[in-house]
């Protein structure tokens, strides 16, 4: 018998409930200082390439969950680049 509440989408939710905030305090300091001297180029090069990889991985699967948790990452760091590119 199937189980009539999905408990992997529960979980699956609160890890993006959890997990796709998590770099809105970086965004805030940087833009508000104009400064992103401090963050790595590598890092934000292979934190682009992973969340990418989760998206499409997420999509292929598929979990949603994953995809948007990544998607929701993966425009975060972009847009820290952005500001690495523009304040560095």
């Amino acid at each position: 018998m199937a189980d009539p509440f999905p408990w992997t989408e529960l979980f699956g939710w609160l890890a993006t409930l959890f997990t796709a905030p998590s770099l809105l305090p970086q965004i805030w300091k940087t833009w508000h200082t104009r400064s992103a001297r401090d963050l790595s180029f590598i890092w934000l090069a292979m934190s682009l390439l992973g969340t990418a990889s989760w998206t499409l991985y997420g999509l292929l699967l598929p979990a949603i969950a994953v995809a948007w948790t990544n998607l929701i990452i993966f425009l975060m760091l972009f847009c820290l680049l952005v500001m690495k590119l523009r304040f560095s």
